[in-house]
């Protein structure tokens, strides 16, 4: 069976971006199971103040909610991989296409995944560049974040075509993800390894 994650962020026992996070779940279930939403989600809290990630494994059926203290990995540079044939455009729990392509890092601590020239996502977050025009978000991600749509939906961000020989206009890259916010991992863009 296809089961799905969705990963959800509470922080000092608030849950952020819940609808967002229905409104995707409620997607999968519609377009891959052919099933009506769910009209609420219940989320346990954690015991104590802090950062926690909730994870959720669901397929037709919630299959688990675990709660975990969150602890944010280091990044301080990328390397550049391509791959134009990767379709990720649901959170699937198997993730070997996306854990192969991580297996390319020589070295750096995360990748930047090019499809067909663009830049799309790293294999964990989607990404916000910036140069003096602004925040840029790739047009093309492999996967609609919910912290993405949540920057775009406030305006915060825009989304642009972005080549990967574009990248030499930009300074900073920013990852975000359900569990970053927007200045939470910024890496110089000199540190992205072609």
């Amino acid at each position: 069976m296809c089961l799905l994650i969705e990963t959800i962020k509470i922080h000092n026992k608030k849950i952020e971006n819940l609808e967002f996070h229905l409104e995707r779940i409620n997607k999968a279930r519609k377009d891959i199971f052919k099933l009506k939403p769910l009209e609420n989600l219940i989320i346990p809290l954690p015991p104590s103040l802090g950062t926690y990630k909730c994870r959720i494994i669901y397929g037709p059926e919630i299959i688990s909610i675990n709660l975990e203290k969150y602890k944010k990995r280091k990044i301080n540079s990328l390397k550049v991989v391509y791959d134009d044939d990767i379709v990720y455009d649901y959170k699937w729990k198997d993730r070997k296409k996306l854990e192969n392509l991580f297996n390319l890092k020589n070295g750096c601590d995360e990748i930047l995944i090019v499809k067909k020239g663009f830049i799309t996502d790293t294999s964990f977050s989607n990404v916000v560049l910036k140069n003096s025009d602004g925040l840029f978000t790739p047009l093309y991600p492999l996967l609609k974040g919910i912290k993405r749509e949540s920057l775009l939906k406030k305006g915060i961000i825009k989304p642009r075509e972005i080549k990967i020989e574009d990248l030499k206009s930009f300074e900073e890259i920013h990852l975000i993800n359900a569990m970053l916010d927007l200045n939470d991992c910024v890496i110089n863009t000199t540190k992205i390894f072609l």
